[in-house]
């Protein structure tokens, strides 16, 4: 042959952080006979791929990361001045899959504090000192550590992010040494009865690493080959201290575990800690991930992208308290995966819960210089309550009892009100509603009709709460008193244990009784109210008792029908609740029958997830809704800006 091809390499000093500037790959022919035998070829298409991620170069190979997408490319000469720009951003030209040229991007800013806003229009804009820098179109951010690609939000989670400037704009990043913490997870059996595991079985699409620790301190170490099951039971188990699998890919299944009918698959390490009784598995991931497989179990992926962000600022506060007050010391956990928590892994991860994730990254809601508790629940009857009337914890300023209505629909004499008033006069008007008296309460729950106070003007008006199309905005159910004595007693009998002082029962001369037990009921009596509404205490008076509950977890928990149905608006009977819909509810006894009348679903404090939805809906920002449910909080970053 004739003709050859040579391969120049040519590296010019610049002023890179390597001293590395443009690293040149030219093909150059000397013979037209070359071309003569490629004519029958496909023609090879030049590309130029902007901003990439040189991760690194072996093997005459490039290796680099363009977007989402990962590219292995030939380098025929050239290698080693290649792999010294491993980390660095660069315009990679390629002729077919041959890397023709690597031009890397010389001018540099280095942060470890910064502030990225985001923009619907353009691409948003990061702040370092006193200095903007807008985003450029075709911005791409790399976490190179880890090798992929990441959104300018997720940027707030490393010690140090490298900017590359082009043009007075940003042109790309490259972040390196996550300061995202790890959160621990106890994970509970099938349906989630039990946080103890007679048996558990494993696998993976990639190889596990298994370390075997015993009682005395000493190590075992096997690999479980990628797609092979490893089973283990508890009497196998129990001569080892703790277990620990490290998948290579960092996902695996926990084949011995049913969520939603389906076999879960997690991200992260799992420890197993075999006890007397059974085995405690618990998976260690970074809490941003730990989110990621929480939202899509906490709120559908149809809702709207801003109550979606808001429910994953919510699940964050919650996630990093627990970080600072772990609820399984023993396990060095810090939450279960089940509502005792926050429900996780229930279901896969969405699309919509990762960006919802991603482009909150880090935030978390704070009172003053504190962090804020970011409670939630399901549905509220159209108002919230206060923490003090749900838990009987001290007034936190952001948790009390508020309207959740549109006051753009009020009546023309309200809306003049609303005209005159300030952002935060508003908030006293929506919380100057007081639904105590059981008149009261039953008037807003048939008909909407509440009363609220401002200075010297007071105002009854028919409201219209966002939620009240929503299915559990109001339900009912009917028992009769035979069938309703017998679940109470026997609600009584296996859970009065369990809540303390929180349900009292009493004989018919006021002594207090052994056996927990009312006998035939007579009456049901909200006898106190919170502000909002919510029964705080409820006396049942039977012929042989009377059970006087408090808080709205023992009230749910000794009135829940689970085997008797409850009619949502829609008229469909649901059975087999665990609890009470809510706490906001009614009795009336007669011809032999209990009427409760309830509103709502869930603990009623903090955010409505369903009202967050609706407010989306309707225009409001996640700012906006947050603002609302937690009134006079901050959103700031976890990670520090």
């Amino acid at each position: 042959m004739k003709g050859k091809i040579r391969i120049v390499l040519t590296i010019v000093m610049g002023l890179g952080i390597l001293g590395l500037g443009y690293c040149f790959l030219a093909i150059e022919s000397q013979s037209g006979s070359v071309f003569a035998k490629k004519k029958e070829e496909p023609k090879k298409e030049r590309e130029v791929l902007p901003n990439c991620c040189i991760l690194s170069a072996d093997g005459g190979e490039l290796h680099f990361l363009h977007g989402k997408s990962k590219y292995t490319c030939t380098l025929k000469e050239g290698g080693n001045a290649a792999a010294k720009l491993a980390g660095e951003l660069a315009d990679i030209t390629l002729l077919g899959d041959v890397v023709e040229q690597i031009l890397v991007k010389q001018e540099v800013i280095a942060a470890e504090s910064f502030t990225y806003t985001s923009d619907r229009e353009n691409a948003g804009s990061i702040r370092i000192g006193d200095e903007q820098y807008p985003l450029a179109a075709e911005f791409e951010a790399y976490d190179y550590s880890r090798g992929e690609a990441i959104v300018p939000a997720q940027l707030a989670g490393y010690e140090t992010v490298r900017f590359v400037v082009k043009d007075g704009k940003f042109v790309g990043a490259i972040a390196e040494k996550s300061r995202v913490p790890d959160i621990r997870v106890v994970l509970m059996n099938t349906g989630f009865l039990s946080h103890l595991h007679e048996t558990v079985i494993v696998s993976s699409g990639e190889p596990i690493q298994i370390t075997l620790i015993s009682k005395s301190g000493g190590e075992e170490y096997r690999t479980l080959p990628a797609g092979e099951k490893w089973e283990l039971k508890n009497s196998d188990a129990s001569q080892w201290s703790r277990i620990l699998l490290e998948p290579k890919s960092r996902r695996f299944r926990i084949e011995s575990i049913k969520r939603s009918g389906d076999v879960p698959e997690y991200e992260g390490t799992l420890e197993v800690y075999p006890g007397t009784e059974g085995m405690y598995l618990v998976n260690e991931l970074p809490v941003e991930r730990y989110l990621a497989g929480v939202l899509p179990s906490e709120v559908p992926s149809t809702y709207d992208m801003e109550a979606i962000k808001a429910q994953a600022i919510c699940a964050r506060s919650y996630a990093f308290a627990a970080l600072a007050s772990p609820k399984f010391p023993d396990l060095q956990a810090h939450v279960d995966d089940s509502t005792g928590s926050q429900v996780y892994k229930n279901t896969g991860i969405t699309a919509e819960a990762e960006r919802a994730v991603t482009e909150t990254t880090g935030r978390t809601l704070w009172c003053g210089d504190k962090p804020g508790t970011a409670y939630y629940y399901s549905t509220s009857c159209g108002v919230g309550a206060a923490i003090s009337e749900v838990w009987g914890e001290a007034e936190k300023e952001y948790l009390v009892t508020e309207l959740h209505v549109p006051w753009e629909k009020t009546s023309a004499m309200v809306a003049k009100l609303l005209e005159s008033l300030e952002p935060k006069d508003r908030v006293t008007l929506e919380r100057s509603v007081d639904l105590s008296k059981e008149s009261t309460f039953r008037e807003f729950l048939t008909s909407n009709l509440v009363t609220v106070s401002y200075e010297n003007l007071t105002i009854q008006e028919e409201m219209q709460p966002y939620e009240q199309e929503y299915l559990w905005y109001r339900w009912k159910a009917e028992v009769p008193i035979e069938t309703l004595s017998a679940t109470v007693n026997e609600n009584l009998k296996y859970c009065s244990a369990q809540l303390g002082a929180n349900v009292k029962v009493t004989d018919t001369e006021g002594k207090e009784k052994k056996e927990a037990s009312v006998g035939t009921i007579r009456e049901i009596t909200v006898t106190k109210r919170g502000k909002s509404g919510i029964a705080t205490e409820v006396q049942i008076n039977g012929s042989t008792g009377t059970a006087t509950l408090t808080r709205q977890t023992a009230i749910r928990t000794i009135l829940a029908l689970q085997k008797e149905s409850i009619y949502r608006a829609d008229a469909e009977a649901v059975t087999g609740l665990r609890l009470l819909p809510s706490a906001f509810f009614y009795v009336d006894i007669a011809d032999g029958a209990a009427t409760i009348h309830g509103g709502g679903y869930g603990h009623g404090v903090g955010m409505s997830q369903n009202c967050a939805n609706e407010m989306a809906q309707n225009g409001f920002s996640c700012e906006e809704i947050l603002l609302h449910f937690f009134p006079g909080t901050t959103i700031r970053c976890q990670y520090g800006e």
